[in-house]
Parts: structure tokens; sequence; C-alpha cells
């Protein structure tokens, strides 16, 4: 579909492009001058930072997009993906706390140990999951069931793995993962999606106190981790655990970082998921809660809990485009870790960066994308109005795509070249019209 706003003069991203969204009001030229004059400046104040601005304001708010940026998760990440990695999240790979400490007081580390050793060797960050409970240290009588969670659900857990462990037994754990892996392991995770039943019912206030026991036990040694929340049922538990104190001290004294699960709805799409991040950080505001933002899962398509029927398709452009709005959006946003789950699932989730073991479109995106911003400073993205995004990376160029339409955006004179999200490079003639769709597409 030809749209006509975006043929006009005015430039997608220009400050000129958002000053004539202003509707200003019956004054003679002066004022009327006058008045565009602030809007103009207003415009500058608003928009982020794209080239042909201030250079000393642009390196201000330029965002640095380090290699770890760019994370994943892989059910058997010894055999490790085959893509550039900057980070690895251990989570369900078969070193949870009930999988490791297989009698109270004995631990095998030897899984954790081959998958340790497999991501160093990649230099990837890694980000262990602390939890889930072993039925000999549930404390009290109560132990969950599969009867209190939706079976397909909950096959994936222990019967007492989502209850509240002895404190003794925690403190013991974590002490001898701190003990065994500090230099190798850089980030522990108090716990897996902690506002899912499935996964935690033991409250807020007591996820609270099991985040304070793991700060004393591991002191600065690691970098600590909140408990995972999937942040579309944020609700009543995920405010609450953010307002609590343990001796004194606040969550937000006890963390280092805030970790968010930013699945969209089933049908949901990147521009979705950034909308649940704001959401989210309203809630931390309200909280206090300073500490920067991790996500540690991400994927489309996934129902409540990942159970119910398998997931709409799409097609793999689009998955593929997925991908990448995935990880420009997070970085624009600031958020400082990105999660893939994962390398090879795919029943529960509709965007696949494996096909039967080989690496597919989406999985080359990953990598395309990733060569586009790691070691590079993203300038900024913005929306226009005709719902284009326009994101600008220092010594790359601009990356445009329109999540709903096909539009028409005149590009720079300068311009010398587009690439894919395949990588495929094609020459691009200054000044001309580029139809840009949903699926990203970087113009140099």
């Amino acid at each position: 579909m030809h749209d006509r706003a975006a043929t006009a003069p005015v430039r997608e991203g220009s400050f000129m492009h958002l000053a004539s969204r202003l509707t200003l009001p019956r004054l003679d030229s002066a004022r009327r001058l006058l008045v565009l004059g602030v809007s103009l400046l207003l415009a500058a104040a608003l928009l982020p930072a794209l080239p042909g601005g201030s250079a000393q304001a642009a390196r201000a708010r330029a965002i640095a997009v380090p290699a770890a940026f760019f994370g994943m998760h892989d059910t058997d990440p010894t055999s490790w993906p085959q893509a550039a990695v900057g980070s690895v999240r251990l989570w369900d790979t078969g070193v949870t706390w009930k999988d490791i400490e297989t009698s109270a007081g004995v631990y095998d580390w030897t899984r954790l140990d081959a998958q340790v050793a497999a991501a160093r060797a990649h230099r990837a960050e890694i980000t262990l999951v602390l939890g889930q409970t072993p039925l000999f240290h549930v404390a009290g009588t109560a132990r969950q069931s599969c009867a209190l969670a939706p079976s397909a659900f909950c096959s994936r857990l222990a019967t007492g793995s989502a209850n509240a462990p002895r404190e003794a037994a925690w403190t013991a754990y974590v002490s001898a993962v701190a003990a065994r892996y500090a230099g190798q392991i850089r980030n522990l995770q108090v716990w897996n999606e902690a506002n899912v039943v499935g996964y935690w019912n033991g409250g807020a206030a007591a996820m609270a106190r099991l985040t304070y026991l793991t700060r004393v036990a591991v002191g600065a040694r690691m970098r600590i981790l909140a408990p995972a929340m999937v942040a579309r049922s944020g609700g009543v538990f995920f405010a609450t655990y953010w307002k609590q104190k343990v001796a004194g001290r606040s969550m937000n004294s006890l963390v280092d970082a805030v970790s968010l699960s930013l699945y969209p709805s089933a049908t949901g799409r990147p521009e979705d998921a950034m909308t649940l991040l704001a959401a989210s950080r309203r809630v931390l505001k309200r909280a206090k809660v300073t500490k920067p933002v991790w996500n540690t899962e991400v994927n489309y398509g996934l129902s409540a809990g990942g159970v119910g029927s398998r997931p709409r398709a799409i097609g793999v452009d689009r998955q593929a485009a997925y991908v990448a709005r995935t990880y420009l959006l997070n970085a624009a946003n600031r958020v400082q870790r990105t999660f893939w789950y994962s390398w090879d699932v795919t029943p529960i989730a509709n965007t696949h960066l494996t096909t039967n073991g080989v690496v597919a479109k989406p999985g080359r995106a990953y990598g395309v994308v990733r060569s586009w911003l790691v070691g590079h400073r993203l300038q900024g993205c913005a929306k226009a109005r005709t719902g284009t995004y326009t994101c600008a990376i220092a010594g790359k160029g601009r990356v445009y795509w329109n999540p709903a339409r096909t539009v028409t955006v005149r590009v720079a004179r300068n311009v010398s070249s587009r690439t894919s999200l395949y990588g495929v490079k094609a020459r691009l003639k200054g000044g001309s019209a580029l139809k840009v769709d949903y699926r990203p597409v970087l113009v140099r």
C-alpha cells in the first residue's frame, strides 16, 4: 500500500516532521514564526538522538551495545548455538537446585560444570537461575503438586518445586554455588517467574526473604538478579514484591537488576512487549526502584503459562522481523540484557531460530542485527505518525520498519546501500524512495 504521508517532502524522523504534527493557533505571521520556533526546539528535545543533530548531545544520549546484550537460552548449551551469543541464561537446562542437590547436603555439579565450561569457552557471560526447591527441603508440610496448575504446564516441574524452601537449606545451597563458581558465573538470578503459580506459590514476602538471604550469602562476589517475573502477569505480586523490606533493606538495595519476561499476548508483537516494559517501569518507579532492567525471556505466540494449543504459525520472514525488532527496541529502551527463548525451542512459540537443528532465517537475522548493534552506539529510535520506526546507529546508518503496512520513505542524499535482515546488501540511490514494511532494513 502506498502511503502518501510518507512521500511528502517532510522526511521520516526529522524535526520538521514532528513540528508539522503540532497544531498552532491562529496568530499573526511574526507570532506564528515565534511559536513554530519554540515548537521546533521542543521537537529537538523530545526526539531521540538521530544523525544530523548536535554531535555532543547525540553522544551523550547514545546507547553503547555490548556483546552481552545478545542473550540466549539453549536446552543443551554444551553443544552451543550456531551463533555469536554474548550471554547465556541457564534455565531449562537441567541445572536447577532440585537437579543439583540430589539428597540433603549432597550436590552433583557435573552437568553445571559442563555448561559453565562451554559458555566460558565461547566467552559468554553466564546467568544461573537458583530455584527450584528439592522436595526434601520444602518448608512445612504443604507441597504443591500438578493438581494445582494445568497439567501440561505443571508436568515440567517436580512436586514441591514451587514451594518455599527451608531457609537454612537455601543459604547452604547458594553459598555452595558462590564458593564454587565465583569468577566463572557472573550473575545469579533468585528464581524463575515468581509471579507464575507453577514456579512459585510461596508469596511475595517469602520471595523477598530469599532475595535477602541470597545477597547475604553471596555478598559482592556475583551480581544478584531479582526473580524473573512475567510482565503480562505482573499484577499484585509484582508490585508487592518491590515494596518489601527485609532486615530494614529494600529490594532495590538487595539486587543489581530487575528481571522481566517480556512475552506479549499470544498474538502480540515486539512493539507490544515495549508497552509491557513501560507499564512495568511505572510500577518500579512508584516503588522507587532504580536498578536496570533485564529481559530474561522473550519469544512470540506463547499462551499463558506456555500451555494450550500450538501457537498460531507465522511466516519465516515475519519471524525474522520479530527477532530483529526485539533486539532493536530493547536496546533503544535501555534494556541491558535480552535473552531469547530459545535457540532450539519449537513447540510452545511461533518464532524459531532453528529448524531440525539447522539455523533458519530467524536465526540468521539474530546474527545480522547483532552485527548492526554490537560495538556501535544506538542514537535512538523514533516512531513517525505513519507508524514507521527509524533507529539511528552511529557508523552504520538508519534502520527502518513499519509493523502494520507498507510505506514509502525518502532516504537521505548521501545513502549508498541497503542491507536486508539476512545480510543481503544492494545499492541504493541517495534521495530515492524506499519501500518499507514489517521487515527492518538498514540503510547506509
